[in-house]
């Protein structure tokens, strides 16, 4: 018997919490708006429809980040050439200004669209010359130390300290060495 899945395009539940867009947030939409091809700052910042309202919605329904974790999934899906990249970029920088110390990004089925979505989270981020992040591409467990010790020092000082973006390509066998990876960290006190 199969699994049946319902679209629900209607049911828009109440947020949780209200995220605060601060320095990350704001940062990367004055990067954006500054792109001659893309949106204007206004587009990307007014009305209920715009990226960064979609995106305090999308993390408003999460799990706040001061809450207890729990074993909860939620996902978000988007048409082809839709927004999506421009959308889950806001919601990671609006992650970091809510003190989540680590964010997995699930990029694509094969290589070139994993390094394609890499190479504009590392350039739209600021990931290798920022202050915001420090990226792990498909982990496994030999790369638990470096990460332990990029967690601790986020830590004690959330708001100084980069946070752990990690990106991973969907096959089974890299999901299966993250979850190993992740079981083995101490994360009950990371969002």
């Amino acid at each position: 018997m199969g699994t049946s899945i319902t679209v629900l395009k209607r049911i828009k539940p109440p947020l949780r919490w209200y995220p605060t867009v601060g320095d990350a947030t704001n940062q990367f939409l004055d990067d954006k708006s500054r792109d001659p091809n893309g949106p204007t700052r206004d587009e990307l910042t007014s009305g209920d429809n715009s990226t960064l309202q979609e995106a305090v919605r999308i993390l408003g329904r999460c799990l706040p980040p001061s809450d207890p974790p729990t074993k909860e999934t939620g996902i978000v899906v988007g048409y082809v050439q839709s927004g999506k990249t421009l959308s889950f970029e806001t919601v990671i920088s609006l992650a970091r200004d809510n003190r989540y110390g680590l964010v997995v990004v699930l990029v694509g089925t094969k290589n070139n669209l994993r390094d394609q979505s890499e190479e504009r989270l590392k350039k739209d981020l600021g990931i290798q010359d920022g202050d915001n992040w420090h990226h792990f591409g498909n982990p496994g467990l030999p790369k638990r130390q470096q990460i332990t010790d990029r967690i601790a020092a986020w830590q004690r000082a959330p708001e100084r300290k980069k946070a752990v973006l990690v990106t991973v390509l969907k096959h089974g066998t890299h999901l299966d060495n993250l979850a190993k990876l992740l079981q083995k960290l101490s994360l009950s006190q990371v969002p």
